[in-house]
């Protein structure tokens, strides 16, 4: 399902909620919520939030998950367009294998 305003409308009118992934089909709210990030990593202290963890080791890899869960919607591009839009959440997937690290986000 496609991230689009007009979906999480309808969404809204069969009265759910909705958690909707945000990728390049709207770009200037996901460039808005990079830049955020981004910031929120450089002093994650001077932002609220709420985070949690999981670490997984298996088959010689480990892969550690976080959630990040905000409710800044200022800093978000037009946040109105969005009923009901109450929080935005990143979750950060970072791997090891074999020595060699990687690093993935995705938003929602």
């Amino acid at each position: 399902m496609g991230t689009q305003t007009n979906i999480a409308q309808a969404i809204r009118n069969r009265g759910a909620h909705y958690v909707l992934a945000l990728k390049d089909n709207q770009p200037n709210l996901a460039d808005s919520l990079r830049d955020f990030f981004a910031r929120f990593k450089a002093a994650p202290y001077r932002i609220p939030h709420a985070m949690s963890e999981t670490v997984e080791k298996d088959h010689g890899r480990i892969e550690t998950r976080r959630c990040y869960a905000f409710n800044q919607l200022a800093c978000l591009h037009k946040p109105e367009q969005w009923p009901d839009l109450k929080s935005f959440a990143v979750i950060e997937s970072q791997r090891e294998i074999k020595g060699r690290t990687t690093l993935e986000h995705r938003y929602y």
